[in-house]
């Protein structure tokens, strides 16, 4: 959900469009329109942000050919994202120990080796209870701390 009153909001969650946008400029994308007319719903002002990233190879829609831009976007897609980030070498990464969550098994078999390596490169951390939540919504303060760790840090 897009807020146009000035104010960062940090409790308030982060669309899929909204993180691939916050995203994209991170790390300097040129934004691709045109790249995003492979989703059938990827119109807009995130349009160019979708269309960087897929053709960076950080994103992939869903098999019916949307992106799905105003869905909230899950600490287990972003942690998938981050890993792509990082295997595409855009950024340096400084390997940590791994963290066991305390919720391993809830960790969705197609995300679990994108939140181990985001984890591994210190860009995305657990709560204090040791629990990673992976269906939680993603909240401006979280999307900010992993996109300062992937940049700033670096």
């Amino acid at each position: 959900m897009i807020v146009h009153d000035g104010l960062f909001n940090p409790n308030a969650n982060v669309t899929r469009a909204e993180f691939v946008s916050m995203l994209t400029r991170a790390l300097g994308l040129e934004a691709k329109p045109k790249a995003a007319a492979r989703f059938t719903d990827a119109t807009g002002w995130a349009q160019g942000a979708i269309g960087a990233a897929t053709e960076a190879g950080l994103v992939a829609g869903y098999a019916d050919g949307t992106f799905a831009g105003s869905r909230l976007i899950t600490r287990a897609e972003m942690a998938v994202i981050l890993q792509r980030v990082i295997r595409k070498g855009l950024v340096p990464v400084n390997w940590n120990v791994g963290t066991d969550f305390a919720d391993v098994q809830v960790l969705p078999a197609w995300a679990a080796d994108g939140i181990s390596t985001a984890t591994r490169a210190g860009l995305v951390r657990g709560f204090q209870d040791r629990t990673f939540r992976p269906g939680s919504a993603t909240t401006r303060a979280e999307a900010a701390a992993m996109l300062y760790r992937l940049v700033a840090e670096r």
